[in-house]
């Protein structure tokens, strides 16, 4: 992202922030609100660079691993959450990006037999 693209999100974001804490549903800091509004760096590159971007390649990886149990070429009763979790994070998928995901797919309806038999994972409905 360039300069200019990021002095434009960081002014929408403080906007967004500035109206939320008005209303009482935003815990973030008026200096950081400020920060944004009016173009620091500081403050626009610490939220921007904070956000938790998944990238495609990182939901293909999830969803190859998926497939064969999708396809049932692999009987469903393999299928193992610690084992599917290890194999994964050898992958480069780390345990909460691989909870994000699964939320993701699940979600979006895909995957969800085979997401469900992994178990109780800390995936609730209520957090997506």
């Amino acid at each position: 992202m360039n300069d200019d693209s990021k002095l434009v999100a960081g002014k929408i974001l403080g906007e967004i922030y500035r109206v939320q804490k008005q209303q009482g549903i935003c815990s973030v800091s008026d200096s950081t609100i400020f920060g944004l509004l009016n173009g620091f760096q500081e403050a626009i590159e610490s939220e921007i660079d904070g956000l938790n971007f998944v990238s495609k390649g990182q939901v293909s990886v999830v969803c190859d691993a998926l497939e064969p149990y999708f396809k049932e070429e692999v009987p469903l009763d393999e299928l193992n959450f610690l084992d599917f979790r290890m194999e994964l994070e050898r992958k480069g998928i780390s345990h909460g990006r691989l909870i994000d995901i699964l939320k993701y797919l699940r979600a979006s309806n895909s995957y969800s037999r085979e997401i469900d038999k992994m178990g109780n994972y800390s995936m609730n409905s209520s957090d997506i």
